[in-house]
C-alpha cells in the first residue's frame, strides 16, 4: 500500500464486496491490524463484518481516486494541504460538520496556496467583529512589552537618547510618571497578546444563521478566485456540507 503519497485511495470494501469509500493506507492499517479488515490485492481492504450501511457508496467524491496534483494548476509536487472553508471557523463548527470535512480539504502548490491565502485573509479580516477600541489596546500593549523587551535585554546597544524615550513610552503605557528597571522587566516578561484570538473567529461562527450556506459561500470563493481545473470527481460546491445532509445523500 501506498505511504509516501497524499492520497493512498485505499479501496474499502463490503464483505460482499461492494465499495463504500477510499481510504488513506494509515486508516486501512487500523482496519487490519484489529482484525476488522482482511487485504484484498495491493489496493483493497475487505470488510470481516457486516457494516451498518455501505459507508459513501453513491457519493462520487468518496468512492473516486484522487491525484496528488494541485487542483488549480495541475503541478504534482510542493503540494500541501488546503482547507476550503478555513479551519479558524470550522473548528468551531457543531460537531455534525467536522466530521465530513475531507470533501473541502483539496490539495494545493506553494504558488497556488501563497496566491489564494491573500485573497482568503482580507475576506476573513472583514469578518471580524472585534471593536476598533479593542484591536488598537491589544496592539498598543503588544508594541508595550516588544519594547520592554529590547531594553532589558539589548540596553547595551540602544543610544541614551532612544533609551529615555523608550522609557519615557513605557512609562506612559503603564500610567505612570517614570518606569523602573523592575517593572520593565515584569512588561518584558508578560504573555504577548494575539492581535486576533481563536475567540474572534469563534464569535463569527457563534452568529451564523446557516452555516450551510456559510461552508458553500467559501467553496465557490475557492472556486471564483482560483478557477480550479483538477478538482477530484465528485467534487461540487453543492456537496452535503454535515452528516445529516450527508447521510440524507446516499440514502440513510
Amino acid at each position: 500500500m501506498l505511504t509516501s503519497t497524499h492520497y493512498s485511495n485505499i479501496r474499502m470494501l463490503s464483505p460482499d464486496g461492494i465499495l463504500m469509500c477510499r481510504l488513506s493506507a494509515r486508516r486501512a492499517r487500523w482496519y487490519l491490524d484489529h482484525g476488522l479488515a482482511s487485504p484484498e490485492g495491493e489496493d483493497a481492504i475487505r470488510l470481516t463484518f457486516e457494516p451498518n450501511g455501505l459507508g459513501a457508496n453513491g457519493h462520487t467524491f468518496y468512492t473516486s481516486a484522487h491525484e496528488d496534483q494541485c487542483v488549480v494548476c495541475g503541478r504534482p509536487d510542493a503540494l500541501s494541504r488546503h482547507h476550503c472553508v478555513p479551519y479558524c471557523f470550522r473548528r468551531h463548527f457543531p460537531d455534525d460538520y467536522k466530521v465530513h470535512n475531507w470533501h473541502d480539504i483539496v490539495l494545493l502548490c506553494d504558488e497556488c496556496h501563497n496566491g489564494y491565502e491573500v485573497v482568503a485573509q482580507s475576506v476573513k479580516n472583514s469578518l471580524l467583529k472585534v471593536p476598533a477600541d479593542e484591536l488598537a489596546g491589544r496592539k498598543n500593549t503588544l508594541r508595550a512589552i516588544k519594547v520592554a523587551h529590547t531594553l532589558a535585554t539589548h540596553i547595551d546597544r540602544i543610544p541614551t537618547d532612544k533609551i529615555v524615550e523608550m522609557r519615557q513610552y513605557l512609562a506612559e503605557f503603564l500610567g505612570l510618571d517614570t518606569v523602573t528597571d523592575d517593572q520593565i522587566v515584569d512588561l518584558a516578561l508578560t504573555d504577548r497578546p494575539c492581535l486576533l484570538s481563536d475567540d474572534d473567529w469563534k464569535r463569527i461562527v457563534d452568529d451564523l444563521d446557516d452555516i450551510d450556506g456559510f461552508v458553500r459561500w467559501w467553496r465557490q470563493h475557492f472556486v471564483d478566485i482560483m478557477e480550479p481545473r483538477y478538482l477530484p470527481t465528485g467534487w461540487s460546491v453543492d456537496s452535503p456540507a454535515s452528516r445529516k445532509e450527508f447521510d440524507q445523500c446516499v440514502g440513510r
